[in-house]
């Protein structure tokens, strides 16, 4: 390809100047001529000591007059042009005289080292070195796994953005720093080294740990450089970044920051013509700008390109036959809480972290797993004698927990926040008006926020329990066994929970399972079809029945499906995200003691249930 056309001679950036010409005598003349300028403004002066001198040429053999010498045997070297300012000599870039090997051999110049033969191996050694620094800095603190690895995210990846942003490094290079410190990843969050390194750095909507790779740190902070590129106010720097862009199209299997950012502008470009967005908003909902700012494209475009490289660890967990079992249920569940805010300061076991994060993709040492990786030789359960002790088995179909009422344990546990909540929500809205509620339009100004839109629909939106203050609360815990009301109807069934209104002569039925997140829908409708005859029945008699299920997954996932019944009762979004939380928690803890307790007969069967 040929050069660009684009030239320059000058170019200067606050106090500090560069000067580019074609050979040595041109160079020592412009030289004269800005040193003479500089005494004319009497107010600035060159520095010599700061002063830096690079050439660069063929040497040819054949020439034996030679006036300079070349610094490497190359035919292509540089050399020392003996460039001279304000009287004094300027100095070449490689120091002999410099203590620090590095800096013998470099010159920092806006930021960036530069080497005289225009290579970047020691750059990629000091890199590394200093990445080794800080993670062992960060191993040797007495800190938990979590809050070393919110160091890396914050504090580790920070010292790299510049160097990512500014050298053209390779991508090969980012993927082997990370290599290097993977292992220390998977030790701080307590998850096994053959674990998927997607459960790493997967986002958390994807569950995963949202933790970000060095390369795809390297990736944005090169795709970032690119926009301000290319963005530029200066043309000459536009056409650079062109003539760049067009080299690196011919590179079909390197990956190049200006491919990169091509695809992504194409992809954003689209998006702001034919806007579409994700769930069950309607078509047009939420607040679009079809004209952002250059800083919200260039974030835009980062993110776009973030999004390929997670759909690529997507792909590589659907390869996966053992480990991409959170594929199963991942569209019907809410990711588990894994903030920072979490993970750090909510005071919860970080095991607890660990073992969703490993249950999640069915890593866990459990007899089958540990007859995989070649431990053991036998993978029955220890309590039932089952021949394949999974995650699943322990958690969810061992007969002999089941008889020792380990899974009804963590039933109750559940059942017993929810039933807290409730009867305090109950309490509160029997003291309120029972006027009844009339449907009205809410008028919201132009250009409110979907939030503010959500909330006024909320404010006013009726509920199950409006126009009557009557409401009663049963629920069936160890402590509270109740007989169905028998002004309702006759029976011996107990659903989890009962909340009635004799005003209005309707009842509401709760039922709780905590199944493994595979059977959640199996749970859903094994439990719709137990009492669809009772609903029936009350129907007949007289009364409005509502049925609802709720599941909670016995990792700690929650269905987005189990948020509906609060919702209709009339909790708020606040109230109810809460409740999941708590639920989530519990249902994970309770797991967590049956999976270490899974080699052991012993099990108290009056211990208490488990609350946050």
């Amino acid at each position: 390809m040929s050069a660009p056309s684009v030239t320059s001679f000058l170019k200067a950036y606050a106090d500090d100047l560069t000067l580019n010409t074609r050979n040595v005598i041109d160079m020592q003349l412009a030289v004269d001529d800005t040193d003479r300028w500089l005494k004319w403004t009497e107010t600035m002066k060159a520095k010599p000591s700061k002063c830096i001198a690079l050439g660069c040429k063929l040497f040819a053999k054949k020439i034996k007059n030679e006036r300079f010498v070349p610094l490497t045997d190359s035919i292509y070297s540089p050399f020392d042009p003996k460039i001279v300012i304000s009287g004094q000599p300027m100095r070449f870039i490689v120091n002999p005289n410099e203590k620090d090997p590095f800096k013998a051999t470099h010159f920092k110049f806006l930021g960036r080292w530069l080497n005289p033969l225009l290579k970047e191996n020691d750059i990629k050694n000091r890199l590394r070195t200093s990445l080794i620094d800080d993670i062992d800095k960060i191993e040797q603190s007495k800190i938990n796994g979590f809050m070393r690895l919110w160091l890396y995210q914050f504090y580790v990846l920070s010292h790299l953005s510049w160097p990512f942003l500014i050298y053209d490094l390779d991508k090969s290079f980012a993927e082997d720093l990370q290599r290097n410190i993977n292992m220390k990843l998977k030790r701080w969050a307590g998850i096994c080294r053959t674990a998927e390194n997607g459960l790493l750095f997967r986002s958390r909507k994807n569950f995963g740990l949202g933790l970000t790779s060095i390369s795809d740190f390297y990736q944005k902070m090169q795709l970032t450089k690119c926009e301000l590129l290319r963005q530029s106010k200066d043309n000459s720097i536009q056409e650079l970044y062109k003539s760049r862009e067009v080299k690196n199209a011919k590179y079909s299997r390197m990956w190049k920051a200006t491919k990169a950012a091509t695809v992504a502008n194409a992809e954003v470009d689209l998006h702001l013509k034919f806007p579409s967005q994700a769930g069950n908003k309607g078509l047009g909902f939420g607040n679009f700008n079809p004209n952002p700012s250059l800083v919200e494209k260039r974030s835009m475009v980062t993110s776009k390109a973030m999004d390929f490289n997670e759909e690529s660890r997507i792909a590589h967990s659907v390869s996966l036959k053992q480990q991409s079992i959170w594929l199963c249920w991942s569209d019907s569940v809410s990711p588990f809480d894994l903030s920072w805010k979490n993970l750090i300061w909510s005071g919860t076991s970080p095991h607890i972290f660990r073992f969703v994060l490993s249950s999640s993709i069915n890593w866990v040492r459990t007899p089958n797993m540990l007859k995989l990786w070649g431990y053991t030789n036998n993978s029955c359960c220890c309590l039932c004698g089952a021949d394949k002790c999974t995650l699943h088995h322990i958690i969810s179909e061992c007969l002999f927990s089941l008889s020792q009422h380990r899974f009804t344990w963590r039933h109750d546990s559940v059942l017993k926040q929810i039933y807290q909540t409730l009867s305090d929500f109950i309490t509160s809205f029997n003291q309120q008006n029972t006027a009844s509620v009339t449907p009205q339009i809410h008028f919201v100004k132009a250009g409110a926020t979907s939030y503010q839109l959500k909330q006024a629909k909320q404010s006013h939106r009726p509920s199950l329990l409006h126009n009557a203050n009557d409401w009663k609360l049963l629920v069936d815990l160890p402590d509270c066994n109740y007989v169905f009301p028998p002004e309702i109807y006759g029976t011996s069934e107990r659903p989890d929970l009962v909340i009635w209104s004799v005003k209005l002569k309707k009842v509401i039925l709760f039922e709780l399972t905590c199944p493994a997140e595979e059977g959640i829908e199996a749970a859903k409708i094994r439990k719709q079809a137990k009492y669809a005859p009772l609903t029936e029945a009350i129907s007949i008699a007289g009364w409005k029945s509502v049925l609802f299920t709720v599941e909670v997954g016995a990792r700690g996932f929650i269905p987005t499906s189990s948020h509906h019944p609060f919702n209709k009762l009339g909790l708020r979004g606040t109230q109810v995200n809460a409740l999941m939380s708590r639920i989530s928690l519990i249902s994970a803890k309770c797991s967590y003691a049956i999976y270490l307790a899974s080699n052991s007969k012993a099990w108290d069967q009056q211990r208490a249930l488990v609350e946050n």
